[in-house]
């Protein structure tokens, strides 16, 4: 799809509800997939090797998508938008990075070695923490991102 098409209102919203529908479709299935064998007393697809490696090509086409779709609404949109994109998310983005830092820096003290964290994924291995962890710092350069977004139209009114 070409820069100048995907100007259109009308492309926008076709172009996000297939990207809606499709991940909407792939969460379907694999919950069915998974509850269904679970029920059944077999173990379900998150379970196996094949619903790992599913879960990565899923997950690779989404963010591949999301990519280019983010690439092409950027283009899209005028430059102070794209300004305001840009400062908000360096500048909120790298707040909520710094604030999870200190979250970081605090679970690397001795004093808390025997601390039991709430994982996002009800285990304890290494791997839900880090998952977890990870998630936390997304959601708070994202909530830094909006809040610096928000602050800059606000400053500009």
């Amino acid at each position: 799809m070409a820069a100048g098409r995907f100007k259109s209102t009308r492309s926008k919203i076709i172009v996000f509800g297939v990207y809606i529908a499709m991940a909407a479709a792939v969460g379907g299935v694999l919950g069915f997939m998974g509850t269904n064998r679970e029920a059944a007393g077999q173990m379900g697809l998150a379970h196996s090797p094949i619903g790992v490696w599913l879960g990565l090509l899923l997950g690779s086409i989404i963010a591949i998508v999301s990519v280019v779709y983010g690439f092409l609404w950027m283009r899209s949109i005028d430059e102070a938008a794209q300004e305001a994109h840009k400062w908000s998310w360096y500048w909120g983005g790298s707040v909520g990075m710094a604030v999870g830092m200190v979250g970081l820096i605090v679970a690397m003290m001795p004093a808390v070695a025997n601390w039991q964290p709430p994982s996002l994924f009800e285990r304890t291995d290494p791997v839900a923490y880090m998952a977890s962890g990870a998630f936390a710092m997304l959601g708070l350069m994202t909530l830094g991102y909006a809040v610096a977004w928000l602050w800059w139209w606000w400053s500009r009114r």
